[in-house]
């Protein structure tokens, strides 16, 4: 009789529990060494108006402005906020983050369970440790982006349905599940409304796999969260589903995106060269391999990466729900290849992937990372500084963009952006901390330098600290910088 302690190692829980844990550990320790932000849109376009919503104090960017935004992923957030105020943790950004990153762990366990049913205990291991240590997933886990967490969304959809089609075969997919399906892929949508065509193919692949009568549940999960954006619209924006056609009038019709820059068609392919160096050719190498084994689910992604190459304004973070099943479908192959003892033991190449991973994150994302993080740095430390009454951002080379606005003020204090327009003039009275370039107190003898980090200053200046806070000058500034 074998042992219980046997059987479970031949169970698909050991490498659960495992992988989880090593997930969540890496995910949570990455939220506090990385407060600042993967793109600007991280904090000025769904933290700020959340802290606004709460505070009433935030920074609106010309989006919010123009009313071409949702109000759905902020309200979310805000709800985050009050929960973590309401635990004595104050509206901290981290407590948000922390939640995402839990969140997260739902993907880690689907890409576990996925490698179970394909490939045993060889595709557990090798599809878990991709899902827990691969750079692009764990530096998006905790993001508060709609591209990210919409992108999630979308992978667990895709997950939800292989794995029922792994244990149950492709016509007996049941109502519930082909439900849940709808719901995440209409979730996808609600936040990220730009996926709309993947999920369009995602659901005409299953309706094709899976028969006719998937239509009805699926299309039952899809319209609750469409629906909700549009209430959300309405009540917020005065219109139902403006934030997706205002936003299309606005970037397509009148070129609005392409003032934030025009990239090639082969920007993406670059773009994740670049970021994966050597491990872009195995990675592409074995999701060719998996291709043929993996359709359903190989496609969506080579959808993604077409119609946003299309395109002309191009972030990497637009094509993020397409790297996890790149990573899946290429974990999957690697995982048939060691089961068939083509390649070296499980144990090797389980360490051997971890290695690779960790390499990738540490010779391209951690310098990106630690250049992002030098201003949010500088802020938090001005904001912990007693005698701090007003803090300022000096135009283009204080890095605003990088700051975390108001989610990263002391309550009570206000911050300024200086600029050479008119709103920028801010009475020197109102603040005493400056985050400016290097050269600042050049210009300004009566700065006192704190700290710098790759050109960027942290400075004291001397102030009366009188006068009223004025928390929308920041927004005032940023609208005539952008005119």
């Amino acid at each position: 009789m074998r042992s219980c302690s046997g059987t479970f190692r031949e169970t698909v829980y050991l490498p659960l529990a495992v992988i989880l844990f090593l997930a969540l550990a890496i995910r949570i320790l990455l939220v506090f060494l990385s407060p600042g932000p993967l793109r600007a849109d991280e904090f000025f376009q769904y933290m700020e108006p959340a802290y606004h919503h709460i505070t009433g104090h935030g920074v609106f960017t010309w989006e919010w402005r123009h009313g071409i935004r949702s109000w759905l992923l902020p309200d979310m957030i805000a709800g985050m906020l009050k929960a973590g105020h309401a635990l004595g943790l104050g509206y901290s950004a981290s407590f948000v983050r922390s939640v995402l990153a839990v969140g997260s762990l739902a993907l880690v366990a689907g890409f576990v369970w996925a490698g179970w049913l394909t490939e045993g205990l060889e595709g557990a291991w090798i599809c878990g440790m991709a899902a827990a240590f691969w750079p692009d997933m764990v530096n998006a886990s905790f993001r508060t982006l709609g591209e990210t967490i919409g992108g999630n969304m979308l992978v667990l959809s895709v997950l939800v349905i292989y794995i029922a089609m792994k244990r149950r075969g492709r016509a007996h997919v049941r109502a519930p599940v082909l439900f849940l399906s709808g719901l995440l892929a209409g979730c996808a949508f609600a936040f990220r409304f730009h996926l709309a065509p993947a999920l369009l193919l995602e659901v005409a692949l299953v309706v094709y796999l899976a028969g006719p009568r998937a239509i009805v549940p699926i299309a039952g999960g899809l319209v609750v969260p469409v629906c909700v954006l549009g209430i959300v619209d309405y009540q917020t924006l005065g219109h139902p589903f403006q934030s997706i056609y205002k936003n299309f009038q606005m970037n397509v019709n009148e070129g609005v995106a392409l003032r934030y820059g025009s990239m090639p068609m082969a920007f993406y392919l670059f773009g994740l060269f670049h970021y994966w160096g050597a491990a872009f050719v195995p990675v592409f190498w074995l999701f060719w391999k998996g291709m043929r084994q993996q359709q359903y689910m190989a496609s969506i992604p080579l959808f993604i990466l077409l119609y946003f190459s299309l395109i002309s304004h191009k972030e990497m973070s637009f094509i993020y729900a397409a790297i996890p099943i790149v990573i899946l479908v290429a974990s999957l192959a690697l995982a048939g290849l060691v089961r068939s003892g083509r390649v070296m033991p499980l144990p090797l190449v389980v360490g051997g992937m971890v290695v690779l991973e960790l390499g990738v994150f540490a010779s391209s994302y951690a310098d990106e990372i630690h250049r992002n993080n030098r201003i949010m740095v500088m802020q938090m430390k001005a904001a912990q500084m007693p005698d701090m009454c007003g803090m300022a951002l000096v135009g283009r080379d204080g890095g605003w963009w990088l700051s975390g606005g108001y989610s990263h003020m002391k309550p009570g204090h206000a911050l300024y952006l200086l600029t050479s327009g008119r709103d920028g003039d801010v009475p020197a009275s109102q603040y005493n901390y400056v985050i400016g370039g290097d050269g600042f107190d050049i210009f300004n003898p009566d700065a006192r330098k704190i700290t710098c980090k790759t050109g960027v200053c942290l400075y004291h200046v001397n102030s009366q600290c009188g006068g009223t806070p004025d928390y929308t000058q920041f927004s005032r500034a940023l609208a005539g910088m952008n005119e």
